[in-house]
């Protein structure tokens, strides 16, 4: 199947699990739809994270998140004030070599909270949070994998402004 198939219908199916969204705590479902439509179309993502933004002044996050492996962390509350920055700047983040584009004191953090190799990560920005999109590829996501997760995240924030309504 060509690959703008694959993503218009990857971008389809994660579309009508959001529409199925009746709650902020249904997003661990969504995730798991997303990571698999994802992985369909060929992107090299390990893992995705959607950070919820819950008090932009506390910089208080709430995180989903899951690897290719189906193990779930859900609804870990934590303070961030990278994610909640970025949430603010509205600005997508790509580290395609977290060893070059890091501290190290960082990175060991992160791989002790992640449990994996994660070497390339992008943050693209959305309504309530930020997606996280996570590899162990140096190098992992092209400019249309970002364009994707960003029309992923716009999807999401759609959803969200359904539940909330």
């Amino acid at each position: 199947m060509p690959q703008n198939i694959q993503h218009s219908d990857a971008l389809l199916q994660i579309s009508k699990a959001v529409q199925a969204m009746k709650q902020p705590l249904d997003l661990e479902g969504v995730l798991q739809i997303f990571l698999d439509q994802i992985v369909k179309t060929g992107m090299n993502v390990d893992a995705l994270a959607v950070h919820r933004i819950l008090d932009p002044a506390k910089r208080q996050v709430e995180t989903y998140r899951l690897n290719k492996m189906g193990k779930v962390d859900s609804a870990i509350r934590r303070k961030s004030t990278q994610i909640t920055n970025l949430w603010k700047e509205k600005r997508i983040y790509y580290a395609s070599n977290i060893e070059t584009d890091y501290e190290a004191e960082w990175i060991t953090t992160m791989r002790a909270r992640l449990g994996d190799r994660i070497t390339s990560i992008v943050d693209i920005p959305f309504s309530e949070g930020v997606i996280s999109a996570q590899s162990t590829l140096l190098n992992a996501f092209s400019n249309n994998d970002i364009e994707v997760l960003q029309q992923i995240a716009e999807i999401l924030s759609l959803g969200f402004a359904r539940v909330r309504d």
